[in-house]
């Protein structure tokens, strides 16, 4: 009789350990486990998933609910791939909070296309934030430049830049402790993912500085973030949608620590905006800021009947150059562009 009430006992234990981590995708409920043949009842102890000290500021629950969130600008990025019945689009918005004992990072996720999950596949063939970190200051991406991986269904990796690998995908998987493991939490949206009803997911993702090897914090990072969407709900068959290699291509590059900037105040960007009459001038990825040495393209197009008259970027006159159709620009700060079409 022992045996068994060890048993049960012990067969609860890993179920809740199991349940606690999709504890973000579901409800808060109440679990109370009973012991076998008694009338005693008792709440299994679940370690947190690291032993690092977690700022007093944060909560990791995947909500972006604390003060902090208020001062800090996001990086919103739109995918678009394919055509009709395929395309698949995207809106990832992301901001960081530089802390002092770690580095939290948010994601909003919101998902055009199938959100799914399958333990069988690798992380990065599922659902998932890949994010593409170094900090800044750093030249060299060998130790430096880091690939992060959050799945909507739950799973995490963490790889690092060894250039002694030798070959073009230097990543090796990170060496940390439980002292200086990061932690994260994840909600999802419109349902769970088994449902087929997931429409998106919000990560809260805080890493300890001695993850990186760190004592202190730096003054920025950059980040590279990239999307990842399988195009079925099994198979590998997927999009890997690197948003600075795709619509920021002169300041983002494969293995270098360079990025888009995150400091004290979340995205370092510059503003965009445009003012039209009589049709649109629309940036290229829908975008409303731009990033210094950035290149740009606009779209330009007349309402029926009309043609464009004038088209000013910053006081300066583009019209001759957006008389095709289209123009491109070098972001170095804010910019105001203004067009009239007749």
């Amino acid at each position: 009789m022992k045996r068994a009430v060890f048993l049960t006992a012990a067969a609860a234990l890993l179920c809740a350990a199991f349940l606690s981590v999709f504890a973000g995708c579901s409800a808060d409920t109440a679990v109370a486990y009973n012991i076998v043949h008694t009338s005693q009842t008792y709440e299994p102890h679940v370690r947190s998933m690291t032993g690092a000290q977690i700022d007093e500021e944060i909560t990791l629950d995947g909500a972006f609910d604390e003060a902090f969130y208020d001062d800090l600008n996001w990086y919103v990025g739109n995918k678009s791939v394919g055509v009709g019945a395929s395309e698949r689009t995207a809106t990832l918005r992301m901001t960081t909070h530089i802390a002092r004992n770690g580095l939290l990072i948010a994601f909003d996720v919101d998902e055009g296309w199938l959100v799914s999950y399958d333990p069988t596949r690798f992380t990065s063939n599922n659902s998932c934030v890949e994010l593409y970190l170094s900090m800044g200051g750093e030249t060299e991406p060998d130790m430096n430049l880091y690939e992060l991986d959050i799945v909507a269904g739950g799973e995490s990796r963490y790889r690092v830049w060894k250039q002694s690998l030798g070959n073009s995908n230097n990543f090796d998987p990170c060496a940390y402790t439980y002292e200086t493991a990061p932690a994260y939490a994840i909600t999802l949206k419109g349902g769970t993912i088994s449902s087929g009803e997931c429409t998106g997911y919000a990560i809260e993702f805080w890493l300890p500085w001695e993850f990186f090897g760190r004592t202190s914090r730096p003054d920025y990072v950059n980040c590279n973030p990239c999307l990842i969407t399988p195009i079925f709900e099994t198979g590998y068959d997927r999009d890997w949608y690197v948003f600075g290699f795709e619509q920021s291509p002169a300041i983002c590059h494969w293995a270098r620590t360079d990025g888009y900037q995150f400091d004290r105040y979340g995205f370092v960007s510059n503003e965009l905006t445009v003012t039209a009459t009589g049709g649109t001038v629309a940036e290229q990825f829908d975008r409303d800021w731009c990033v210094t040495g950035d290149e740009l393209t606009f779209f330009v197009t007349p309402e029926s009947g009309r043609t464009l008259t004038s088209l000013y970027v910053n006081g300066e006159d583009y019209t001759a150059s957006a008389a095709g159709g289209q123009f491109t620009l070098t972001c170095e700060g804010d910019i105001e562009i203004a067009a009239t079409f007749e």
